[in-house]
């Protein structure tokens, strides 16, 4: 998953996810829609790079090496757990976010279902997905009183997502599996209405077909954005 020739440095899906949800300072979600649809976009892309799958339940897939501690649902502390490392195609933040994903999912027995992991990981998915673009340098840490903000020169980093995005929706240009993934989760989570406010009927079509081939090819992301989709109606989440 790399940036269009000519754009910004990859930071990788979670990350855009989390610029598509803010303008400049402002934040287009309420923060706890922003962490279900971080989760949502999380647990894709490892879906996709072969890392989980759903059968009922969100499982580990093969076997794993590395040993990383992990945080559980019903207990205290961490546990080490066995995961794998993360596969070449996942750049930026995923690879990182990934692994730590898949180690928490194999620490818990019995295991959880989908549902259960687009609301669990969403706190601290988000203050991990903040620091790394703080590193990057594409967010100023924040304060106590002070959310992170932009930074200065990073204004069209932030901005190639949503630009990105719409652009090849509304050419009808081929998109990425990672696009399809922030679209998707996107519309479960409401944020389409602020990324298409200004795109043609045309747009809002290819957007729909994009999304429902996601969800037929791989029918694990499809449970995916249901659930995130549920997770933010049942909650009451919605923009700020």
């Amino acid at each position: 998953m790399t940036s269009t020739r000519g754009g910004p440095p990859a930071l990788g899906v979670v990350a855009e996810f989390w610029l598509l949800a803010h303008e400049r300072d402002r934040t287009l979600l309420h923060p706890k829609t922003v962490g279900v649809g971080l989760a949502g976009v999380l647990l894709a892309a490892a879906i996709l790079g072969d890392h989980l799958r759903i059968d009922g339940m969100v499982l580990t897939v093969g076997a794993r090496a590395a040993m990383v501690p992990a945080p559980r649902i019903g207990g205290q502390g961490t546990q080490p757990t066995s995961v794998g490392p993360a596969r070449p195609g996942w750049v930026g933040g995923d690879g990182p976010l990934v692994r730590w994903a898949c180690g928490w999912v194999a620490a818990e027995t019995p295991p959880y279902p989908a549902g259960t992991w687009v609301r669990v990981l969403g706190p601290e998915l988000t203050g991990r997905v903040v620091a790394y673009l703080v590193n990057r340098g594409v967010l100023h840490p924040g304060g106590v009183w002070r959310r992170p903000r932009l930074a200065g020169g990073a204004v069209n980093t932030a901005g190639w997502p949503a630009a990105r995005l719409t652009q090849r929706l509304e050419t009808h240009q081929p998109l990425t599996a990672p696009d399809v993934v922030l679209l998707a989760v996107a519309q479960a989570t409401g944020l389409t209405g602020p990324l298409l406010r200004y795109a043609t009927p045309s747009a809002h079509n290819h957007l729909t077909a994009a999304v429902t081939d996601l969800r037929d090819r791989h029918p694990g992301v499809g449970v995916l954005v249901q659930e995130v989709h549920h997770a933010v109606q049942t909650t009451a989440l919605t923009r700020t």
